[in-house]
């Protein structure tokens, strides 16, 4: 299930950091907050505990008519009509619920500028009948090495790209933890049972939360139970997905 949702503001040629992603998820968690206290405290309650709990969603920020400026030494992206949509993504309807009244009932703003919220769209159903389908990437991809054997490297703090001889082992591990969370009815998860095959890739730099993240952005051809594949359409995909990352649409 998901929703988009058209943000405005009158701000002519309005500057959006490039790590705009960690604005739009504290605009997510505040809304949740303001709707659901339960869900928010269920999701995020463990944060100070450094508890890593799979969150049901994942979100992508499309700006239209924009270009990358840097400006200072610090980098930008210009939107000349001050447009944008949002869409949210989770298996969870009263998640999504959550997020529309949430957002509706906020005037939390996710930016400097003064934003708007409107057109809240909920967008058709996505049904699977087959055991493979091709996606394209609305937020990159982004795939935690779990195999760092560096005492200087924390585990899962370095990314992969599709290129890497890892990437596909990483991969088909955030898949499983994600198949044992949300689908816990299904028999673990084999190698077998999953095959990732890049079409159109690319890797991308990513600044987030004061870091660049190695990501990868483009089309690619998924094999697996349609259970999987209606589950990563609607949750993500990879790593750091509620944070706006491996967001898919179904590709042609």
């Amino acid at each position: 299930m998901r929703i988009k949702v058209t943000i405005t503001t009158q701000e002519q040629n309005c500057k959006i950091p490039v790590s705009y992603r960690q604005n739009i998820a504290s605009l997510i968690k505040d809304s949740i907050n303001k709707s659901d206290p339960l869900l928010k405290e269920r999701y995020w309650g463990n944060e100070d505990k450094k508890i890593n709990m799979e969150k049901p969603f994942t979100f992508a920020l499309g700006i239209p008519e924009s270009t990358l400026l840097k400006e200072k030494g610090a980098s930008f992206i210009e939107s000349k009509s001050g447009r944008m949509e949002l869409f949210i993504s989770s298996n969870n309807p009263a998640f999504i619920i959550s997020c529309y009244n949430g957002i509706c009932k906020s005037s939390y703003q996710p930016f400097t500028f003064k934003t708007n919220f409107s057109n809240f769209t909920l967008c058709k159903e996505m049904e699977f009948n087959g055991d493979e389908c091709i996606f394209k990437t609305m937020s990159p991809l982004v795939v935690r090495n779990m195999n760092t054997r560096d005492d200087d490297e924390k585990k899962g703090s370095q990314y992969l790209s599709f290129i890497d001889e890892s990437f596909i082992e990483n991969l088909f591990a955030s898949v499983k933890n994600l198949c044992s969370e949300f689908l816990p009815h299904r028999a673990p998860l084999s190698m077998d049972d999953f095959i990732f095959t890049p079409l159109d890739c690319a890797s991308v730099k990513v600044y987030h939360y004061g870091h660049v993240i190695l990501a990868t952005s483009g089309t690619f051809k998924i094999q697996a139970d349609k259970e999987i594949l209606k589950l990563i359409y609607d949750v993500g995909l990879g790593a750091r997905r509620s944070q706006g990352f491996g967001m898919l649409e179904v590709g042609r």
